[in-house]
């Protein structure tokens, strides 16, 4: 009883005030960046009212860290590529630690947009003399973020330093999961309240979003739902074809109170085994990056214990997936097994079954309508019970999962094109 008045106490005087401080002076940074960017774009002839471009195009930078959740991202940098009214760029950054001041996987990251995009622009957040560079200098008139986490990067490259300067975007690259909070405690309200351009894929999302703002500060955010241009590129793969039956498993990495208990622990053993168990049915294994990683720190695991659990995977046929991008893995998958991700919005909108392991989570209602399509698993028995029936061909959640891909195609269409047309528009706009 006391801490909880304690805690209304600190609420009221503590986070209420900096609350209402913080959304005042985002909003005024944001409010003065677009008024001087729309003010110089004036005086030097760039846009017009009628959406033309004229002069040099849209110049975007898109700040990427984490090639795994690049693929959220990529059907905008794609198109705008490919379309003459837009420059952009990706500015490479390797993975920060904000403790030790310290860099690590910047090869990779090079070598995978390299690689990825031969012909495309690219800048290096850090310098050859070591420092990070100003986006303001280059001219940028959008900067895309690929996560709200901004501690991860670099101070000048962080939302707060960019938001006076240039005009903020932000695609999520996770999907709305959990149910909705309450309050100024919205998750990543830190980082929203920076953001000048949320292209959300939630409705609830958005209005949780703007009642935890001060109602004289939301004109300054512009938060839409114009669909998920990942979701459209799933429902656009086309699957390869293969013999057999490849069934893919994707837990989770934590064992957090309320994250829904990634089944790591509990099916690891019985899962690699299904192969033998079930005729024609070919493993694949994607748990989370950070999940031995995690696993070995928390003591569920040792090195060695790993080491043998991955050579015991092998022995018995499954294999764990090397592509940096799930949805390249998705197109030689015939089922998803899987619990509390995003991972199962991406293979649920390419029409395939997807067996959901639940967990004691408070789902968001768009992720209920699609738990609701899926084949709900409560133990392992169950797990075995339906890849045997999805193997030899009894899917008979199909017809509804094309419902809800249907409604989505209805309501959307080209989410990637809608972002570049909302985008078009905002540029050749004369005023906040």
């Amino acid at each position: 009883m006391v801490v909880d008045v304690a805690k209304k106490v600190v609420h009221f005087f503590v986070d209420r005030p900096r609350n209402r401080i913080l959304d005042v002076t985002s909003a005024r940074k944001i409010e003065r960046c677009v008024a001087e960017t729309r003010a110089m774009k004036r005086e030097s002839g760039r846009g017009s009212a009628n959406a033309e471009i004229s002069g040099s195009p849209i110049k975007v930078a898109f700040v990427v860290q984490m090639p795994e959740v690049w693929d959220k991202q990529a059907p905008v940098y794609e198109r705008m590529a490919a379309d003459p009214r837009f420059e952009p760029w990706i500015i490479l950054t390797p993975s920060y630690n904000d403790e030790t001041k310290a860099y690590d996987n910047w090869g990779e990251i090079k070598q995978f947009f390299h690689a990825k995009y031969k012909n495309g622009r690219f800048l290096n957040a850090i310098g050859k003399s070591g420092k990070t560079i100003n986006l303001a200098d280059y001219g940028f008139d959008y900067v895309f973020y690929e996560r709200p986490y901004y501690s991860y990067l670099p101070k000048k490259l962080r939302v707060m330093a960019v938001a006076g300067k240039i005009r903020t975007c932000y695609i999520p690259y996770t999907t709305p999961d959990y149910g909705a909070g309450k309050g100024i405690h919205t998750p990543d309200k830190e980082f929203y309240r920076y953001v000048y351009l949320g292209f959300h894929n939630c409705d609830s999302r958005i209005e949780r979003l703007y009642k935890s703002m001060w109602k004289s500060c939301r004109k300054a955010h512009q938060y839409i739902n114009l669909g998920y241009p990942i979701l459209n590129e799933c429902i656009n793969t086309k699957a390869e074809s293969h013999e057999g039956t490849v069934a893919m498993w994707t837990p989770r990495w934590s064992y957090g109170e309320g994250e829904g208990g990634s089944h790591f622990l509990e099916y690891k053993d019985d899962i690699i085994k299904l192969g033998e168990e079930v005729p024609g049915v070919k493993m694949l294994l994607r748990p989370h990056p950070f999940t031995f990683k995690y696993m070995l720190e928390e003591g569920y695991m040792t090195e060695e214990e790993i080491e043998a659990y991955k050579s015991e995977a092998a022995r018995l046929g499954a294999v764990f997936d090397s592509n940096k991008m799930v949805n390249d893995s998705f197109k030689d998958a015939d089922i998803l097994i899987s619990d509390f991700s995003s991972i199962v919005w991406q293979f649920f909108y390419q029409g395939k079954p997807v067996i959901y392991c639940l967990g004691d989570n408070n789902l968001s209602s768009d992720l209920k309508e699609l738990v609701d399509r899926m084949y709900i698993a409560e133990s392992f028995d169950d797990v075995r019970r339906f890849v045997k029936e999805l193997a030899d061909g009894n899917d008979y959640m199909k017809p509804e999962r094309q419902k809800v891909i249907d409604k989505y195609l209805d309501r959307f269409g080209d989410s990637a094109r809608n972002i570049i047309e909302y985008i078009v528009r905002d540029f050749t706009e004369d005023k906040l």
